[in-house]
This record gives structure tokens, C-alpha cells and sequence, in this order.
């Protein structure tokens, strides 16, 4: 790299065929090339506020490059939600075009090579993670694969052949009891099992399943010890999360609703739905107070408490934060996960009725939290991290760690017993070879 450049955020990367010219990308917004044999780099182009590049490819000889924009980006931290869009750079006259703009996730794309004039990459344009070639001045898209998750797209030079990586990480529930010392999986069907909970006793768990292939979701509930067989709930919407009010007779249910997601409460005898709050953002849990009078839950980065019947409009509501949840015993106390920075956070306690709060423990912004449910101490759960661990309410220091179960453990959910049940990533990831790639589009 030209040593001249000033420290700054090299994020992306990509090369001709020869390895004679490099691109890259500075400080997520300017766009680079670097000749070998010179030396010598350049800027080509600055790419408009609120957009940045996550992803960066030439074709052979360097003549134009495709970028994976995210648009409307805000922070550092990007996931397979955020809208991102393919840019095709000309180096020539140093011009551009976006040939997607349907707002879906597009990721880092590559041109392929015998078929001129097109582009491969992984896109979320039909629901699942697919490969789509894509024309590089726009117009119709063509499905290469149709199983999903499908990602990283590299054509061989010859554009005879194409690798990639298909994902088949899914989502599972597994059970720890307080004497064990690892965990047990209790879920085994290759769909996605999130969102569990279990009631004060520990006896009773609630869950939702979502078939991806098909795009259908069910909640279920099970008992202990063995969580098996579940029993499938009826429900009248399609549930993301559930949980359980005290009456037995009623769920509060946050309902998939097609680009947003309404928070509603069911009567399971009658079928009854009434509106809690409707049209958010947010895509998976929420808290309810220990008197069953509101719920907490993050729409955006703006949570909100709401009464649970009843008043309409929210009773509180704070910015920056990526997770609320309720204290099992006061039920005006809040555990509060709020950004800090790029990527980090505070674990925050909140005090409804006196407006009181208090940094207790440092965490990555992608951390959930979950009470224990003597009140007194909180885990913390990262999603990209080994093990787990639960910290005083007090003062923030570590009681215990354990082993995360899974792969990722990606929430918790806790008895009066110590039981803990977790939902956790499983699965492998398996390098493909596509051969006759490039001979049709």
C-alpha cells in the first residue's frame, strides 16, 4: 500500500486478473486504485453521505468496479437487514450507476468472466439468501441457486466454474439445569427454533419455529424435564415471540406483519386479538413488567414502554438502545443494553418511577441481557463469544461464566431454579463448485 496515505479505515479489496492493479476502500466512502508497477495510488470517487461500501470487485482488466453499497448507513455495524444496493464504477470517465435499487440486502458481487456483461452475488431479492446474476447495466435478474443461505460468489477466470459458500446454520433450543455442566440440545428439526421462554416455575417453555423454505411460522409450548414433544399453540397470527401472561388464558404475541410487525395480545379460548402497538421495526424480543402492566420493547433504536391495555401512547421511551428488558421482581426496573459507539455499549439500569440510572458493566452492542430471576444479578449474552455471563445487579461484577451453547448463543431465558434454556446457531458452512457457470445467462 502507498505509504504516504494517513492511518484510515481500509475496509475492501479487489484486483485485476494480472494482480496489476488493486481497489480499495478508505474510511468506508472513498473508492481507490493502487497500481503495482507505479507505486502509486488515487482516488476515483466519493461515494454521497449515508452511503458506504461494504463490498468491492474488478473485472479482468480494471475497467469498471462493482461496489455492495449499504444505504442509509448510521453506524458500523451491518447485518444481512440493512439495505444494500450494487454500484457499477466506470474507471474511465470515472462514472457510475446504481443497477439495483430495490432496497434488499445485495451482497459483495463479482463480474463474471465469458459472460459479458453480467454480475453474480448473494441477494435476499426473493426472501431467501440466493446467487443472481444481475446485468451490469440493469435490467432482469436471473436465480443461480435456489436453497439458500448462499454467499461469497467467486467465478473461476475462466467463468467455466463459480465456488461459493452455502450456509446451513439454523437455529436450535438447548437446555441447561443448574447442576449440569453443559448443555443439552432439546430441539432437532432443521427450521429455526428462536425465542424461547420459560415460565417463573421452570416447568412450562414457550417457543416459536420459522421454516424459511416456506415461510411459515407456529409457536409451541413443552414441559420439563425433557422440553419433548412440543405441543403446537393456535394462534390467529404469525408469531415472532410470545410470551405468557399470568391468567394462562392470554399471550402477548409480537406478529410478523410483512415489512413490519405489530406487538399484540391473544386470547387463546376465543381467538380474540387486540393491538398493542403496531407497524414496528423490531424483529424479535420484548419484556414484560412483573405486573403484567407494560412491555418493553426496541423499535429502531428508540425502546418504548407501553401499557399493556387499556392508555394508548408510550409511557417512557429512550434513544440508543439495542435492548430492554424488564426486572423480574420491581416491576419499574429496567436492564437496559445503550450504545456508546460503533459496536459497544453499557449495560444500564433504569428506574421508571424515580427516573434514576446507572452504568453496571461494559458490552458490545450486538449483547442481549437477561435477569435472573431472584432480580439481583444479570446475564450477559454475547452473540459472537464463547461464554457467557451473569454479573451483580449492583456492582457489575462477574459471579459466573459459563460455556455459550451452540455455536452462537443468541438469547436466554431463565427459572427460579437456575434452569437456564438457550437459543443457539448450529450447523456447517460448505465451499460449492458450480460447473458451466458462465455458459448462459
Amino acid at each position: 500500500m502507498p505509504e504516504f496515505l494517513e492511518p484510515a479505515v481500509f475496509v475492501h479489496v479487489g484486483a485485476t486478473r494480472d494482480g496489476q492493479r488493486v481497489f480499495f476502500s478508505r474510511d468506508e466512502r472513498d473508492l481507490w486504485a493502487y497500481d503495482v508497477g507505479a507505486r502509486s495510488a488515487s482516488k476515483l470517487t466519493t461515494l454521497d453521505e449515508g452511503l458506504r461500501i461494504s463490498g468491492i470487485a474488478s473485472d479482468e482488466r480494471g475497467e469498471r468496479v462493482v461496489m455492495s453499497v449499504q444505504r442509509h448507513a448510521t453506524d458500523a455495524k451491518q447485518s444481512p437487514e440493512s439495505p444494500n444496493d450494487l454500484f457499477v464504477f466506470r474507471v474511465s470517465d470515472r462514472s457510475g450507476a446504481f443497477v439495483t435499487s430495490d432496497g434488499k440486502w445485495h451482497g459483495t458481487a463479482a463480474f463474471v468472466p465469458g459472460a459479458a456483461g453480467w454480475l453474480v452475488s448473494s441477494s435476499r431479492r426473493g426472501g431467501l439468501l440466493n446467487l443472481w446474476k444481475t446485468p451490469v447495466d440493469g435490467g432482469a435478474t436471473q436465480l443461480a441457486t435456489g436453497s439458500g443461505d448462499d454467499i461469497f460468489a467467486t467465478p473461476t477466470w475462466d467463468g467455466a466454474a463459480l465456488l461459493y459458500v452455502h450456509d446451513q446454520t439454523i437455529r436450535q433450543i438447548f437446555a441447561r439445569a443448574p447442576r449440569d455442566s453443559g448443555w443439552t440440545r432439546i430441539t432437532h428439526e432443521a427450521i429455526d427454533h428462536v425465542e424461547p421462554q420459560l415460565d417463573p416455575s421452570g416447568r412450562r417453555l414457550t417457543f416459536t419455529t420459522f421454516d424459511r423454505d416456506r415461510n411459515l411460522r407456529a409457536a409451541w409450548e413443552a414441559d420439563a424435564p425433557a422440553f419433548d414433544p412440543p405441543r403446537r399453540l393456535s394462534l390467529p397470527v404469525a408469531p415472532i415471540a410470545i410470551r405468557e401472561l399470568p391468567d394462562a388464558r392470554r399471550v402477548v404475541v409480537l406478529a410478523a406483519g410483512g415489512s413490519r410487525n405489530d406487538l399484540v395480545v391473544v386470547d387463546r379460548t376465543s381467538s380474540d386479538v387486540v393491538t398493542v402497538a403496531s407497524k414496528l421495526t423490531t424483529t424479535s424480543e420484548f419484556s414484560l413488567s412483573s405486573d403484567a402492566a407494560l412491555v418493553a420493547f426496541v423499535d429502531g433504536e428508540r425502546a418504548r414502554i407501553v401499557p399493556l391495555g387499556g392508555a394508548a401512547g408510550d409511557l417512557a421511551s429512550f434513544d440508543a438502545v439495542r435492548v430492554v428488558a424488564f426486572s423480574p421482581r420491581r416491576a419499574r426496573d429496567l436492564a437496559i443494553v445503550s450504545t456508546t459507539g460503533p459496536g459497544t455499549a453499557n449495560v444500564e439500569l433504569r428506574d421508571l418511577t424515580s427516573g434514576r440510572r446507572r452504568v453496571i458493566a461494559k458490552c458490545a452492542d450486538s449483547d442481549r441481557v437477561v435477569w435472573a430471576r431472584d432480580g439481583g444479578s444479570i446475564w450477559i449474552v454475547p452473540s459472537l463469544e464463547p461464554t457467557i455471563r451473569r454479573v451483580d445487579a449492583n456492582d457489575g461484577h462477574t459471579i459466573e461464566s459459563i460455556a455459550a451453547a451452540g455455536d452462537n448463543t443468541l438469547s436466554l431465558t431463565v427459572a427460579d431454579d437456575g434452569t437456564l434454556v438457550a437459543e443457539a446457531t448450529v450447523g456447517q458452512s460448505r465451499l460449492m463448485w458450480m460447473e458451466n457457470f458462465g455458459a448462459s445467462p
